[in-house]
């Protein structure tokens, strides 16, 4: 009988006899107990089980109707599939090509109707062991922003703020650059009385850039001076099974009365005729 193995990492970092060449020598040698040639080898490097779309798997398939080989054998169901639906949607893909499917470690095979049993027993393991990984990864990053740390990455801070330190000891700061840049527009709206529109075509025209790059447009710009990390409320997660939005305390950029001010600037100013649309 001829075997296909089929290998697959989601990440670099993975426990013990999961890596790549390990899952090939493992079923390699699984394949030579049962007596079987492997004639195809498989490896799926980066890619999520909870996928059927996986480059190597699609490729695995299309030499599956070639008729290149007759079972594939995996190392377990976590290498295989991460989700029930997925794992059986494979294997039944599988089974209708009359290919049966080998789980090294289960001496599972799927041509008898006792391992198609086990096959969907082991796949539910599989997924509630991925469930759990996930809400015990959620659960962390809610407990360190709880902490008073910033559990993503600094890119994703609202604009005015960075990170100081990295990992456990990371603290929220102020981006005294982005936050000169936040003040000065404030004066423009507030106390110059410059529209929205005014103060982006204002801050291009002095060399300003977003994060990005790219120059600033007046909505982008109501949303930074809109946002209520200017006066120190940052907030990080938003409402889910894992648990709520949690407030981190930072140090203001400007105070509550001057976010209050501009507030009332904007909502004035919003309504200018036009505007919208008009400015880069």
């Amino acid at each position: 009988m001829r075997a296909a193995i089929y290998a697959r990492v989601s990440t670099e970092h993975q426990v013990d006899n999961t890596s790549l060449e390990d899952q090939e020598r493992i079923c390699r040698k699984y394949a030579e107990r049962q007596g079987w040639r492997v004639a195809r080898v498989y490896r799926e490097e980066g890619f999520t089980g909870t996928r059927e779309d996986r480059p190597e798997w699609l490729r695995l398939m299309r030499d599956a109707r070639a008729g290149l080989f007759d079972v594939v054998v995996v190392m377990n169901t976590k290498r295989f599939a991460r989700s029930v639906r997925v794992g059986l949607n494979l294997s039944f893909e599988l089974g209708e090509l009359g290919v049966g499917l080998a789980i090294t470690e289960m001496q599972l095979d799927t041509t008898t109707s006792q391992g198609r049993f086990m096959r969907t027993q082991m796949l539910a393991v599989a997924e509630l062991d991925r469930d759990m990984v996930v809400e015990q990864m959620a659960r962390g990053l809610h407990a360190k922003a709880r902490r008073g740390q910033w559990p993503s990455s600094a890119s994703s801070l609202p604009y005015g703020y960075t990170l100081e330190g990295q990992g456990r000891t990371n603290r929220v700061v102020i981006h005294q650059g982005e936050a000169a840049m936040l003040r000065a527009v404030l004066g423009w709206v507030v106390d110059e009385g410059l529209t929205r529109g005014q103060a982006t075509i204002r801050l291009n025209a002095q060399g300003y850039r977003q994060r990005n790059g790219k120059p600033f447009h007046q909505d982008n710009l109501r949303d930074i001076l809109r946002n209520p990390s200017l006066k120190g409320e940052l907030t990080w997660g938003g409402s889910g099974k894992y648990g709520d939005p949690v407030r981190i305390q930072v140090e203001p950029i400007v105070s509550e009365a001057r976010w209050q001010a501009l507030q009332r600037a904007l909502s004035r100013n919003s309504m200018v005729t036009g505007e919208r649309g008009a400015f880069p």
